[in-house]
């Protein structure tokens, strides 16, 4: 019986030095994470924000443009008909001369 209560009590202490051991472990590896997420996660996801915000006012700007593009190809467009109608009564006056 006393073999018993021997073992037992050595299986518990290995087994509470094992917990405390996992305990140090994941204390280790939770500051690592912290230090990760201060030193590298937040800094990436700060650039990510600002290269967005960036980007989305480049957009904006390119959209832009290519509203008044398509406004002046609009005109440009209408220019050339209107050049075409010209040409075309030239034509005609040139061909009853």
């Amino acid at each position: 019986m006393k073999k018993i209560i021997v073992v037992i009590l050595i299986m518990f202490g290995v087994s509470n030095a094992y917990s405390q051991d996992l305990i140090k472990e994941i204390q280790k590896l939770t500051l690592a994470n912290d230090s990760l997420q201060k030193q590298v996660i937040k800094p990436l996801n700060d650039s990510i924000w600002k290269l967005n915000s960036a980007h989305s006012i480049e957009i904006d700007k390119l959209n832009k443009q290519l509203n008044s593009l398509e406004i002046e190809k609009s005109e440009f467009n209408k220019k050339i008909k209107t050049l075409e109608s010209t040409v075309a009564e030239l034509n005609k006056n040139k061909i009853k001369s």
